[in-house]
């Protein structure tokens, strides 16, 4: 069974790699675009249309921190 090791060995290592890549890239941009707005920071309203409010997810900030980043 040397190749199910080789192959298990090589998926950990992928695994590994794109994890610190990850964590590399929280670093860096520790948030992304609010899903609920669009990263807008408005939502409009249900019954009247036209009417605009702060999104609630993000609090009209337009962004959301990424999971595994922490806010500073």
């Amino acid at each position: 069974m040397p190749g199910t090791a080789l192959t298990l060995l090589a998926l950990i290592l992928t695994a590994a790699l794109a994890l610190a890549g990850y964590r590399r890239s929280l670093r860096t941009h520790p948030y992304g675009l609010c899903r609920t707005c669009g990263g807008g920071g408005m939502t409009h309203g249900v019954i009247f249309t036209s009417a605009w409010r702060p999104c609630r997810a993000c609090g009209g900030t337009g962004r959301r921190l990424r999971l595994g980043a922490r806010s500073r």
